[in-house]
């Protein structure tokens, strides 16, 4: 089976041509970062196929430390308006501070692999539909 477009769902409308140009596209786009868009590879018999996004993307924690989430929490508790959070909900204000904290150093957040060249990443996602095109619908 031949593939003949790529799609980035939820942030460009326009297909691209190369598996390249889309994750050229996700790169360069800094509104994508922190992103879950999803990569389509359209078959030219019309079946398609979803790239798995740990293959572009990687999750690491929000705070690097315990003593980081917990000033990030004493602010934002601190900034609440008519007791409600402002910004980012990562944990309820309403729970105790220490079940606020371990909600807080669950958070994840996605960001696009930037450990090795696109052109790597391209070379794994091919290889990997390769593998996979049999299930392709």
């Amino acid at each position: 089976m031949t593939i003949f477009a790529f799609r980035v769902l939820d942030i460009f409308p326009q297909p691209f041509h190369t598996l390249s140009d889309a994750l050229e596209a996700l790169y360069n786009d800094s509104s994508c970062m922190g992103t879950t868009a999803q990569i389509i590879a359209y078959y030219k018999n019309g079946a398609q196929l979803t790239v798995p996004s740990e293959l572009y993307t990687h999750q690491e924690p929000r705070f690097k430390s315990v003593d980081e989430a917990s000033t990030w929490l004493k602010n934002r508790n601190e900034k609440a308006v008519n007791g409600r959070p402002i910004g980012i909900l990562v944990a309820n204000p309403n729970d105790t501070f220490e079940k606020q904290l371990d909600d807080a150093m669950s958070v994840k957040d996605v960001r696009l692999k930037s450990d090795k060249p696109v052109a790597s990443i391209v070379s794994d996602i091919e290889n990997w539909l390769a593998e996979h095109q049999h299930l392709a619908n």
